[in-house]
């Protein structure tokens, strides 16, 4: 009956290909050593070549060490290739600083990453069950989570991570191991109810089983898959609107607020909501708190606001929402200050432009962005200008102004993005601002403001390669 479940789930959703390289998370419970026993079962029949992998955490003492040889014997019994690895002391994982469960999640994974890529395996099994998806259905109610978050634990993930046992109850398991006498390891730390799983399994569940629902492992694996369908299905059409409507630069996705705000609201969470988890270092699930202040982002009069998802950022920034990491990225801690000859030219590869200085008779006039005239004594000249970014604090007096104005208060007339600003091209004399990308000359530079000032100079902002 088990290896019929086993199998049908194996088929059904597509797990395994004759001939795959499987890498087995065996921990030594219930769960990973029946898992091992059903691969053994058909890994002739598939032609399957299986290893395990056992990560000993070290948080349980003598018992994490029984736990390491038991695998180990394990492997010998049955001619298995045994990968094991030991992390921290009990003492050294409390310094982590961080929820323990969570940290040896961590470590898990990444040893089951790095196992994998070394001896060249295409799919690692993992042995979660459906009461492991029950509970976590649970969890994650109780958490306040949305669609994606109910839709529990995916039976396949990253295209390698599989689990073939989500669909086979934990009581059917150990009955299967005890038909056969086959022994399994227990963990003691199971039974500390100070973790809400463990909670949920030794109270709450026995008593929904008890009281409202002897099925209840079963709805709510069900529910969980329902609900996994429909918000895969959902999360395809989201993506290709994301793909289309939204800008990718790096690891930043910019959307125009007008595009969101033409989307129902269940549609606008989830483009929100799915644009977030493509940014590296997303959390696994953003909370509906999270969400619905992501939401306010869109709302009138936001310019400015931001809101923290874990490591990353989002800003409404005027018709924009900008979500990013929150950690600069080099382009943005980048600093320029070149020196502009005349004639000459900077040439400015983070912001796309080359800036070129010229007297009066060798300019082309054509094909330019921006183009500025303005005189220059000879002393002035042969000095030379600058061209470096905005630093917060300048400030100058462009013409058409009737005071000095601070750059930063120029960009937010103009409603220039706060993403563009800190590459923002500003041209100094003397280290005065002479002029700045998009704007006028200051009004010192008009003519006869000094008398010494003979020498028409022209500069020009052109498009890399233009």
């Amino acid at each position: 009956m088990i290896l019929e479940k086993f199998l049908k789930s194996v088929r059904n959703h597509q797990l395994l290909s004759y001939g795959d390289r499987i890498l087995l998370a065996v921990s030594g419970g219930s769960d990973s050593t029946a898992m091992l026993h059903l691969f053994l079962a058909i890994m002739r029949e598939l032609n399957l070549e299986i290893k395990i992998g056992h990560l000993n955490h070290g948080l349980r003492g003598a018992e994490s060490d029984g736990d390491e040889e038991f695998v180990k014997e394990l492997g010998k019994t049955f001619q298995v290739p045994v990968i094991t690895e030991r992390l921290a002391s009990d003492g050294q994982a409390a310094g982590v600083g961080i929820n323990w469960e969570n940290w040896a999640r961590q470590r898990r994974y990444e040893f089951l990453n790095r196992i994998a890529e070394v001896s060249g395996a295409s799919k690692i099994a993992l042995g979660h069950t459906m009461n492991d998806q029950a509970e976590t259905v649970l969890m994650r109610l109780i958490r306040g989570s949305g669609t994606r978050g109910l839709a529990g634990i995916p039976i396949i993930r990253e295209g390698k991570f599989i689990r073939p046992m989500l669909w086979i109850r934990r009581e059917d398991i150990q009955a299967y191991l005890r038909s056969r006498h086959l022994a399994w390891r227990e963990d003691t730390s199971n039974q500390n109810v100070s973790f809400m799983r463990n909670r949920l399994r030794a109270e709450l569940i026995p008593h929904l089983l008890k009281s409202y629902n002897p099925n209840i492992v079963q709805s709510l694996a069900n529910a969980a898959a329902c609900l996994r369908e429909e918000s895969d299905a959902l999360g395809e059409l989201v993506e290709s609107v994301i793909a289309k409507e939204a800008t990718r630069s790096g690891s930043r996705i910019i959307w125009p607020v007008s595009r969101l705000e033409s989307y129902p609201d269940a549609v606008r969470r989830q483009l929100i909501r799915d644009s977030v988890r493509q940014i590296p270092g997303a959390p696994e699930l953003i909370s509906r708190s999270t969400l619905e202040s992501l939401m306010e982002l869109l709302l009138p009069g936001r310019s400015g606001k931001s809101v923290m998802i874990g490591q990353l950022q989002a800003t409404r920034d005027f018709d924009l929402l900008v979500i990013e990491s929150h950690s600069k990225s080099p382009a943005q801690a980048m600093e320029y200050d070149y020196h502009l000859g005349i004639p000459g030219e900077v040439r400015i590869d983070a912001v796309g432009s080359v800036f070129r200085a010229n007297l009066h008779q060798e300019s082309s006039h054509e094909g330019y962005i921006n183009r500025w005239e303005f005189l220059l004594s000879p002393t002035e000249l042969k000095t030379g200008l600058h061209v470096r970014s905005w630093r917060p604090g300048d400030r100058y007096s462009p013409i058409g102004y009737n005071n000095t104005k601070k750059l930063k208060e120029l960009f937010t007339e103009r409603k220039i993005s706060r993403s563009k600003r800190h590459l923002w091209p500003v041209v100094t004399l003397n280290d005065n601002i002479v002029f700045m990308k998009d704007f006028p000359l200051g009004a010192d530079m008009m003519p006869g403001t000094r008398s010494q000032r003979t020498l028409k100079v022209i500069i020009e902002e052109r498009k890399i390669d233009a």
